[in-house]
């Protein structure tokens, strides 16, 4: 099954291979005398994956020779090394924790505009239900029962977590959520500021505008992604007199809800004398 912990945050990075960053063989932070066990990533927060810690050859063992916090960068070992500690490791500009929180909501959001009754699970042995600082957090086939067998669910011939279309629909979701935290946060915290120095004009207008004409091409994307997820879903067509529109529109009542139990609605575009 997809786990938003491990997988989402893999999908989340290749989308934005910017906030990323390689380390290989950096040495770590922090005075080797014999009794201190801390040392520091010099860049972080860092990625749980791909973590490899280094006395000097030697490959050192997570839980058995050391402790990590991601999100400060910061190696415990259990006992105080005598040679300076090196580190492969991949820095990022968000927390583990952070991308989980974006792609939690990137799920909520592909739920919202297209239920298929999506869960999110804690164990992928029985349903528990998830909170977004779990350790695992599996996206499954809803509605269940707590302590029912959670279920990868099946996209026309594939499954959610094998499928790159529906994958690939989650991670734009989950960069939108992203991109939106950003607009909100600058909208509400930048002001204006225009300094000269050396004969050039620096001003920060334009920051809220230029993340929101961002924003508009990234829905744009989650849109087309949107309908791809339905192709591949529906291969016969049958897809097309499914609703899979932000509900409450124009466009949804004209093209979907044009008639209800008590009679026919009239559609915004078409005249009223034809009726």
């Amino acid at each position: 099954m997809y786990d938003i912990v491990t997988n989402g945050i893999a999908d989340f990075l290749a989308r934005r291979p910017g906030l990323s960053r390689a380390m290989r063989r950096q040495p770590l932070a922090g005075l080797v005398d014999g009794s201190n066990k801390i040392f520091l990533c010099p860049l972080y927060p860092i990625l749980s994956t791909g973590l490899k810690v280094y006395l000097d050859t030697t490959l050192q063992t997570l839980t058995t020779h050391y402790t990590v916090d991601t999100a400060s960068g910061t190696i415990t070992f259990v006992s105080a090394p005598s040679v300076q500690p090196t580190a492969d490791y991949t820095a990022i500009q968000l927390s583990d924790q952070q991308i989980v929180y974006y792609t939690w909501a990137g799920a909520m959001l592909m739920e919202a505009l297209w239920s298929r009754k999506y869960a999110l699970s804690s164990s992928n042995t029985a349903y528990a239900f998830a909170s977004p600082t779990d350790a695992h957090i599996y996206l499954c086939q809803g509605p269940l029962a707590a302590g029912a067998v959670p279920v990868d669910p099946v996209i026309g011939t594939l499954t959610f977590s094998t499928s790159q279309v529906q994958r690939g629909w989650l991670s734009r979701c989950a960069e939108l959520a992203y991109v939106d935290s950003m607009m909100v946060e600058s909208a509400l915290s930048d002001i204006n500021v225009r300094e000269r120095v050396g004969g050039v004009a620096i001003t920060t207008d334009h920051r809220s505008a230029n993340i929101r004409q961002a924003r508009e091409a990234l829905w744009n994307e989650v849109v087309s992604a949107m309908y791809a997820a339905l192709d591949e879903f529906d291969s016969t067509g049958a897809h097309y007199g499914k609703i899979a529109t932000p509900m409450h529109t124009e466009y949804y009542t004209d093209n979907w809800n044009w008639q209800n139990n008590s009679g026919i609605l009239v559609p915004s575009g078409i005249n009223s004398q034809w009726w």
